[in-house]
């Protein structure tokens, strides 16, 4: 009787072994969410310098609402927009608050002036930003450009972007690799749809109008991209975000920016690629773009 009893016992132990052995492989094949880890560009803001960002009158009544004095609370215990408006303070660190067993989210850790400490959310969206904050170390970038020209960059295929004011009430419609001049520094916050950017930067079209640009490189080019001994079409297609079979790498880079993904096979002789753009896929092959396959499925090859 003890035989047996022992011999169910092993058995419901090694099922139940081989049961946690599935679940434990399951979970490890999912799909993980990305972490700071994943981000560069978040660590590299440790130990930087940061301000508090002033708002117009239509967001200041909010506070900062995506910081907090509570780390278990960053999404309803927000900061009084007066009492902290242009304070300064430096990043500590990454911290990870779990969430449920299997997942977590996570809080920049900051340290105030006067030792205060408060938690902000992290995005991976913008994973080096933080929400009503501006880095000192990005303001200083960007005073290197005041009074420079610069190359709009709006790599969106398909995509009519516009910049606007600080008045509310102008939008400026703006072409790839427009040329404007930089002429200052905004650092506001403005609730009317200006868009996601840790400040502003204020530059001059020909015409004399001003509006705001998103701080961000990918956002420009400090040095005009368009090479002189590049023919007529070329740069044409480059400026109206078009692509063409036998246009370079760099070229195709400048018309749609860099790809999604790109899927690489190397033969003897030849390097294949296939650049992705969300359902949209360019062939290169050593440098030059072969074919364009377009989101119908129709491809376009060079024969």
């Amino acid at each position: 009787m003890n035989h047996k009893k022992n011999s169910s016992a092993k058995k419901i132990s090694t099922l139940t072994g081989m049961l946690m052995w599935c679940l434990m492989t399951l979970v490890h094949s999912m799909p993980r969410d990305k972490t700071p880890s994943d981000f560069p560009e978040a660590n590299a803001r440790i130990g930087q310098s940061f301000i508090f960002r002033e708002a117009d009158e239509s967001i200041a009544k909010y506070g900062y609402m995506d910081i907090s004095k509570n780390k278990k609370r960053t999404y309803g215990d927000k900061l009084s927009y007066e009492e902290y408006k242009g304070k300064k303070g430096k990043v500590i660190g990454i911290i990870a608050i779990p969430l449920t067993r299997f997942s977590e989210t996570y809080l920049w850790h900051l340290e105030l002036e006067g030792g205060e400490i408060v938690y902000a959310r992290w995005s991976p969206v913008l994973s080096d930003q933080i929400n009503d904050l501006v880095f000192q170390s990005d303001l200083d970038e960007a005073q290197k450009v005041i009074g420079e020209k610069i190359w709009l960059n709006w790599t969106q295929p398909g995509i009519k972007k516009g910049l606007i004011s600080s008045s509310k009430d102008v939008i400026r419609h703006v072409s790839h690799l427009e040329e404007v001049q930089v002429v200052g520094i905004d650092t506001m916050r403005y609730g009317h749809g200006t868009g996601a950017a840790p400040f502003w930067l204020r530059v001059k079209f020909g015409d004399g109008q001003e509006a705001l640009l998103g701080y961000s490189q990918r956002n420009f080019y400090a040095q005009n991209p368009i090479k002189s001994a590049w023919d007529k079409k070329t740069i044409e297609s480059i400026k109206q975000k078009k692509v063409f079979i036998g246009m370079t790498a760099e070229q195709l880079i400048l018309s749609w920016g860099k790809p999604e993904k790109v899927n690489r096979t190397i033969t003897k002789n030849v390097t294949h690629e296939q650049w992705i753009y969300g359902n949209q896929y360019v062939y290169v092959e050593n440098d030059k773009v072969t074919a364009i396959q377009e989101s119908a499925g129709q491809v376009r090859r060079r024969y």
